[in-house]
């Protein structure tokens, strides 16, 4: 929840006056697909050699269900994930789509109007999953909502909207994620999550982002530019793609508290390796090609 939280909030800062589709497309793209790509295919490599656990796993995968998963649509046609934790990747592009068009659309203007709509269609979906009796996975659609209330408050800090109006909207926000997330978790039943698990993630995560956000100490605070915390933040997408694969792996060879040392030394490295030899080519490939599109456009 933080991770869309904290999406929704930098990039409109990335748009630099006009937003350019093509520009902001490949900026993306290239920003999370080659880690990604890497990951998924050292995956199915590793299956290839028969490697346990991967080997079982995905040893009945089909050429399709490949197709789907490095395009981040295999949940939608009911292929086996690759790599978990990508369903994430596939709404954060949902976001992406969304802000691109409502840029381009309005600039920073209705802010609060959309987001009070979006909390409402929420509501409204989860009342009809309550008329139908079936369950439908409004955890996915909140995660784009908690994306736009990262929106609002960039909006608030950009001076567009009042404070009073940004949280006028996350309340609203808020409150609609109470019920949803009550009909998803406690009206209907999920087989891994309980509704408490998901409520205090978050409803948590929405006070934690609100709180940093309220206060300007907290925001310019010394720590967020400590060399320490900014490791971790250069290594963070790593970690998140390379974990599970990495704890999996281990687990034939260590157990307890030696694997989890293991892992965590072994998820770092690994990390700071992608970062600089796929991550950082990615992202110089996208800034170049905005620097040539904006020179083009005589953007500044």
């Amino acid at each position: 929840v933080l991770f869309f939280c904290i999406s929704g909030y930098v990039i409109p800062f990335s748009i630099k006056g006009t937003l350019h589709p093509t520009v902001f497309a490949m900026h993306r793209l290239l920003r999370i697909m080659p880690l990604y790509v890497c990951v998924v295919t050292a995956l199915l490599l590793l299956s290839a050699l028969g490697v346990t656990p991967f080997a079982s796993r995905f040893e009945a995968i089909t050429a399709p269900e490949v197709f789907a998963n490095y395009l981040l649509f295999f949940e939608y046609v009911d292929a086996p994930p690759v790599l978990g934790v990508a369903w994430t990747l596939s709404v954060e592009f949902g976001w992406y789509v969304l802000f691109a068009v409502y840029f381009w659309c309005f600039g920073h203007r209705k802010v609060i109007a959309a987001s009070v709509m979006y909390s409402v269609c929420m509501i409204g979906l989860a009342v009809l999953s309550l008329l139908l009796d079936t369950r439908v996975p409004i955890g996915r659609i909140g995660m784009i909502g908690a994306a736009i209330m990262g929106y609002v408050i960039c909006c608030w800090h950009l001076r567009c909207i009042s404070w009073r109006a940004a949280f006028f909207a996350i309340g609203v926000f808020a409150a609609a994620t109470l019920f949803c997330q009550w009909v998803s978790f406690g009206y209907f039943r999920h087989p891994n999550m309980t509704l408490f698990n998901v409520l205090s993630a978050w409803l948590m995560a929405i006070a934690l982002f609100g709180f940093i956000a309220a206060l300007k100490r907290m925001r310019q605070a010394r720590i967020w530019r400590h060399p320490f915390v900014m490791v971790w933040a250069r290594l963070s997408f790593g970690i998140y793609l390379l974990h599970m694969p990495v704890f999996m792996l281990l687990k034939n060879v260590f157990v307890g508290g030696v694997l989890m040392l293991v892992a965590v030394v072994g998820t770092l490295v690994l990390s700071e390796i992608a970062y600089r030899f796929i991550e950082m080519p990615g992202i110089r490939l996208g800034k170049r090609h905005f620097w040539r599109k904006s020179v083009a456009s005589g953007v500044r």
